[in-house]
């Protein structure tokens, strides 16, 4: 697994893997609970022109972070949400003509998966699927991109759950175990 790096705020903006470094960009969507408008953000820290971690210590007043968000074009899903959250993601990347390593950090499992389905499916799965328009510009944004991508599912809402209820035990031991397996010390 990775190793992580923060700035004193304890927000990972790089993560070291396989002697690379990676930059990070956190995303998300949501739907209102009247389930009428969806949106979508983007994070991604450090982007001044300084991507790398030597430059960032360096150069810490120089250090500015990114923060991106809209609303939901065409269906308001909270799918279509997290796919155009991780699409706002690849175009930031692509259009600051960034050439670091790019880590996607999603609580979207289920885009992640389509994501890699879509570049494997037979056309009659990939009609099938939902917001496939989404997924074809993902994937065609993925092309434009020389650098390694690569996504990582985080749970979502960690600090809402009660440990007093079953389902949300369930939760917490996975979120542990995410954890201790990512090194949560240089996380949190």
């Amino acid at each position: 697994l990775p190793s992580a790096s923060h700035t004193k705020r304890h927000i990972v903006h790089y993560v070291q893997y396989d002697g690379e470094e990676w930059e990070v960009a956190y995303t998300d969507g949501s739907l209102t609970e009247d389930r009428q408008k969806a949106g979508w953000g983007l994070f991604v820290p450090g982007t001044a022109n300084y991507p790398l971690r030597e430059d960032i210590e360096a150069n810490p007043k120089d250090y500015t972070s990114t923060t991106a968000f809209a609303r939901v074009d065409g269906p308001q899903s909270n799918a279509r949400a997290e796919q155009l959250a991780i699409l706002a993601a690849l175009r930031f990347h692509v259009k600051g003509k960034r050439t670091s390593n790019l880590l996607i950090v999603t609580d979207s499992e289920a885009t992640i998966k389509g994501i890699n389905a879509i570049k494997t499916a037979e056309t009659k799965q990939v009609l099938k699927t939902k917001h496939r328009d989404v997924f074809y510009e993902i994937v065609e944004e993925e092309k434009k991109i020389t650098a390694k991508i690569r996504y990582l599912h985080i749970y979502s809402h960690q600090n809402d759950l009660d440990p007093n209820n079953p389902i949300d035990r369930e939760r917490i031991t996975k979120i542990r175990e995410q954890r201790r397996n990512f090194n949560d010390d240089d996380l949190y």
